[in-house]
């Protein structure tokens, strides 16, 4: 969602260590000592995780609705680093998206129910569960984390929870 930025409009004061004014015509900021941000990707393996947003989309690829997931690691060395999934309502994916479900809303198991709906009330938000997190080549050719699955949060690790 975008931030309202009227009541915070930026002064001058704001740029004073970075930028030249030039009359108060432009602005001008240098990046040339700026070191660029970058994550590397979290270790594969198991992460205590919260959904902090979930928006319905359409997939580009499928032409088939979806949810888009981000989750937050609420724990360890970690914590706070972003991971995101999609769950799919295609045919084909609707069994993996069964199977996360059934540990991160196993109430949507019985009966029909709305993801659009789901996504826009925010149902979702602010659940818990367990990502087992891999690591993949991106089309960039970069490694990022992938979702493999989900797990409730007390699940053992006897469970044949692959990673």
């Amino acid at each position: 969602m975008a931030k309202n930025t009227s009541d915070t409009a930026a002064t001058d004061e704001d740029f004073s260590s970075f930028a030249d004014d030039n009359d108060g015509d432009s602005l001008m900021v240098n990046l040339s000592d700026v070191q660029a941000q970058s994550f590397d990707p979290v270790p594969k393996g198991r992460y205590p995780v919260v959904v902090e947003e979930c928006e319905f989309q359409i997939s580009k690829s499928s032409g088939k609705p979806m949810w888009s997931l981000r989750f937050g690691i609420t724990e360890g060395e970690y914590s706070n680093r972003k991971l995101f999934t999609y769950m799919s309502f295609s045919e084909k994916a609707l069994p993996t998206t069964k199977g996360n479900l059934a540990h991160l809303a196993p109430e949507f198991l019985e009966g029909a129910f709305d993801p659009r709906k789901v996504a826009n009330e925010g149902t979702l938000i602010g659940r818990t569960c367990i990502a087992n997190v891999g690591i993949e080549k991106g089309q960039d050719d970069q490694d990022r984390n992938v979702i493999k699955g989900l797990r409730s949060s007390g699940t053992s690790n006897d469970d044949g929870f692959g990673g």
